[in-house]
């Protein structure tokens, strides 16, 4: 079996050219594929198996949500930053981050 590859200045059978190559090589060297397969599962062999989330870390991330969802109910209750709307943001987080049995939050600025 023998292969002509078309003339290089022949640019419409450009793509054929690609095609006919790759055929050629493939032909040429059945055996490199094996080393391609062989190197690709030695890659996934090595390569670091997936991290996969403890359970503490999951009820981590279900309680940071849970106050997040806490700020931002009561950022929509009190959107204005009046001092007194800031009193009732705060009292109003502190009051839902109580009622799901989470922790408080820092203030942000130290009170006197």
């Amino acid at each position: 079996m023998q292969f002509k590859l078309p003339p290089k200045g022949n640019r419409q059978n450009s793509a054929k050219i690609g095609y006919d190559r790759a055929r050629l090589f493939a032909v040429l060297s059945p055996g490199k594929q094996m080393y391609r397969l062989a190197l690709a599962l030695l890659i996934l062999a090595l390569a670091p198996p997936m991290a996969v989330a403890s359970q503490q870390g999951v009820v981590v991330t279900k309680n940071w949500k849970a106050m997040d969802r806490c700020a931002l109910q009561a950022q929509a209750a009190f959107p204005d930053f009046t001092p007194d709307s800031n009193a009732k943001r705060d009292a109003s987080l502190k009051e839902c981050l109580a009622g799901q049995n989470l922790p408080p939050r820092e203030p942000l600025s130290p009170s006197r």
